[in-house]
């Protein structure tokens, strides 16, 4: 990493030629579901096909169905417990509802006694048909919403190394995986955390190891009492021994600043390096006075970030060409770099690189000017609404079924009393989509002063595959919500084919097919209330017939099956599906045509195999 350059996280994702997404891991603190969409597809589509664009947004019916049945149980999410879900005034839809039972959100600082699950961390890995295997590491300051918050992460690529022994960059990246196996998976289905054990083994057998050998990763993580596998490294411990090696300058980007931290990082410094801080000024800001020690603060009415201001956490030292780079999720706080010596510190999950650079590539970073003002720190009382939510954030949901009495069963408890909050509560179980005949968007679980219950709600078996893993607790009243992530077994998902979001229309095989074999074919939306639908995809089926050559099919498929087998397995495998479902498609099965245009597929993909 030799100089700074604008990173566009989706397109880092996407795959190499002839490469496949093999395990995808992550975590945030808070999420916007469609984000979440948006990264399992440019990590695992075919984006030449789709002019090169990346996103979620415009994919046709059988790309949003391999995103979402093929791929996304190769990836997995950790959003805290209590960082809420950043979505539209209407909701999630029915596809963001499917993705998010790839997430992992059961603890935060609300409902256990521990810190944050506050990294901002994206681990893909992608492997070739001739077995190479290469990482692509995201590590920055951004939660995976649409925040529009000045950030700063780079991605990095690792790529297989010849060392006999791991390097302290792999090793420490190794740990922070099996913390979030053994620690933050406590309660979860082994099953579901196939793609974290799948990054760790393809770690240890390729050998994979970042381009720039300068680069360390640091982390530490929550503590759970008992449940803590030894002892959790922090980053005072590791990081800040390394600013004691002669920087007479230092820069802090961080939206919340305490005295302590600062204090901490000036004195290894060394009284006379000078030290500038950029952060907000907030009603819990304390600063440390010094000569040397100077700060530049963005305001807010609120005391929150505005959406122009820096959310960006970068921790910059120099000395003439030598600069030292450190950023990721750590705030400048002792919960941040895990100073339990302060006494009130709980150490946030947070993780932290560094790497050596050249001072001019960012000399940007020292554009830190102002004085530091008398402030002393003073924890702002809490409101009501911030009471209320830090109560909704401590109930928990579970839900079982029970086949004998066709009935969900909701255990409904929680870490604090339940009897001091005298406001409504609503829980509502998140349906993907109603029942036909209905209009019914969830289960309503609960409505009333909350109390530590079981409920029971009737649900026929045949219609659990409707059913979400999304819970969300609300107070009307005071406009609150948070959600629950909560663990479905595998009767919920039988059937998950059958859900109308991922049925395919006439219009929608024609139109994925065509994009396959390169046939360019009528919109389906086009004049689409002019023109009855059969006539609509009748005009794409003349039009695909026509202008597809199966022999220029057959020849391009040969040259994939020669020089890139993998991809030649999955377009295969994406046209064969299309077919079954055109066999099925009732409209399309009174065209004779297509019994040809099937067996002339099947005996091209028969020979090639």
């Amino acid at each position: 990493m030799r100089h700074p350059v604008e990173v566009r996280m989706l397109e880092a994702l996407v795959p190499p030629g002839d490469y496949e997404l093999e395990c995808l891991v992550a975590t945030t603190y808070s999420l916007d579901p469609s984000v979440l969409l948006a990264i399992i597809s440019a990590a695992t589509l075919e984006w030449n096909e789709s002019d090169g664009s990346v996103g979620f947004d415009g994919l046709n019916k059988e790309e949003c169905r391999r995103v979402l049945v093929d791929n996304r149980r190769k990836c997995l999410l950790y959003v805290d417990h209590h960082g809420p879900f950043d979505m539209r005034q209407n909701g999630l839809t029915a596809l963001e509802k499917i993705v998010v039972d790839q997430v992992v959100k059961k603890v935060g600082r609300d409902s256990h006694d521990v810190g944050s699950l506050h990294t901002k961390f994206v681990l893909a890995m992608y492997k070739s048909s001739s077995g190479t295997v290469l990482g692509r590491l995201y590590i920055g300051s951004k939660n995976l919403t649409s925040s529009q918050n000045q950030e700063f992460g780079t991605v990095f690529e690792l790529v297989q190394s010849s060392k006999r022994m791991p390097s302290e960059f792999r090793s420490s990246l190794t740990g922070f995986l099996s913390y979030l196996r053994e620690t933050e998976s406590i309660g979860v289905d082994s099953r579901r955390l196939n793609p974290l054990s799948r990054a760790i083994q393809l770690l240890a057998s390729h050998k994979l190891e970042p381009l720039d050998s300068s680069l360390r990763f640091f982390w530490q993580g929550r503590r759970f009492g008992s449940m803590v596998k030894g002892r959790e490294p922090r980053l005072s411990e590791s990081v800040i021994p390394l600013l004691g090696n002669g920087w007479d300058q230092g820069f802090i980007y961080s939206p919340w600043a305490r005295r302590s931290v600062v204090e901490r990082i000036h004195t290894t410094l060394g009284k006379t390096a000078k030290l500038k801080v950029l952060c907000l000024k907030e009603p819990c800001l304390s600063t440390f006075k010094h000569e040397n020690v100077r700060y530049q603060f963005n305001y807010s009415s609120t005391g929150r970030l505005q959406s122009h201001q820096s959310h960006a956490k970068i921790y910059y030292f120099t000395k003439g060409t030598r600069g030292l780079l450190i950023f990721g999720s750590a705030n400048c706080t002792p919960d941040g770099w895990g100073l339990i010596e302060t006494g009130t510190c709980k150490p946030n999950a947070e993780i932290l690189v560094s790497v050596e650079v050249h001072s001019k590539d960012y000399r940007y970073l020292t554009n830190i000017v102002g004085a530091a003002e008398g402030i002393v720190a003073k924890p702002p009382k809490e409101t009501e609404m911030e009471l209320v939510l830090a109560f909704l954030n401590s109930i928990q949901v579970g839900v079982a079924y029970s086949p004998r009495n066709r009935a969900l069963r909701y255990e409904i408890d929680s870490s604090r009393e339940l009897s001091k909050v005298r406001r409504r509560v609503v829980i509502t179980h998140e349906l993907i989509e109603p029942i036909e005949g209905s209009h019914e968007e969830c289960i309503e679980v609960w409505d009333g002063q909350p109390k530590a219950t079981e409920v029971i709600k009737s649900w026929g078996k045949a219609d659990l595959f409707r059913v979400s893993s999304l819970i969300r607790i609300a107070c009307p009243s005071l406009e609150v919500e948070t959600h629950l992530i909560v663990e479905l077994d595998e009767q919920f998902y039988e059937g998950r084919s059958r859900l109308g979001v991922l049925k395919y229309s006439a219009s929608e095989i024609l139109s994925s097919l065509a994009q396959l074999m390169e046939v360019q074919i009528p919109d389906e939306n086009t004049k689409k209330s002019e023109v009855a639908p059969s006539a609509v995809f009748g005009r794409q089926l003349h039009v695909l017939l026509d202008g597809l050559r199966l022999e220029r099919y057959a020849y391009q498929m040969s040259r994939l099956k020669i020089r890139e087998p993998n991809t030649f397995n999955t377009k295969k495998i994406r046209v064969d599906r299309l077919l079954d479902e055109l066999r099925k498609n009732e409209e399309l099965r009174a065209e004779r045509s297509l019994d040809l245009f099937c067996e002339s597929l099947d005996k091209i993909h028969g020979i090639l195999s």
